[in-house]
């Protein structure tokens, strides 16, 4: 994995993260939020606290307003920018459920 900054484009934002809209990231995203980090899926009946929907959306509307801290290079394979988004998924749901406990 790269640890240089990315060249940002027009926006302020990366490739990279607007790569993470394409349909075939963003299905990998939600299969691993409903899958290993056990959200909830987008149609369940009974969703718990946090939908994966919701949680990969967040991810996405930070990726593209340029306030995700992303170090990630632009030209990152699907497969490291897939891997590098889980991370920050992972992250994002431990702290959300920090949150929910208090």
């Amino acid at each position: 994995m790269s640890t240089s900054i990315p060249t940002r484009s027009e926006g302020g934002t990366t490739r990279a993260s607007h790569r993470l809209c394409s349909p075939r990231v963003l299905q990998r995203l939600y299969r691993y939020a409903t899958g290993s980090l056990r959200l909830a899926a987008i149609d369940a009946d009974h969703a718990g606290l946090f939908e994966a929907g919701d949680v990969v959306n967040a991810l996405l509307e930070q990726a593209l307003q340029g306030t995700l801290r992303w170090t990630l290079d632009e030209r990152a394979t699907d497969d490291e920018l897939v891997a590098y988004a889980c991370a920050k998924l992972n992250g994002r749901r431990s702290t959300l459920r920090r949150k929910a406990a208090l």
